[in-house]
C-alpha cells in the first residue's frame, strides 16, 4: 500500500513539473 501510494505522488510531481515546463515553452 504504502509503496503505490509513493508511486501515484512521485508522477504526480513529474507531471505536474512536466506541465510547468510545457506552459513556460508555449504559454
Amino acid at each position: 500500500m504504502d509503496r503505490l501510494l509513493v508511486l501515484v505522488r512521485h508522477g504526480q510531481s513529474e507531471w505536474n513539473l512536466k506541465n510547468l515546463f510545457t506552459g513556460w515553452k508555449d504559454p
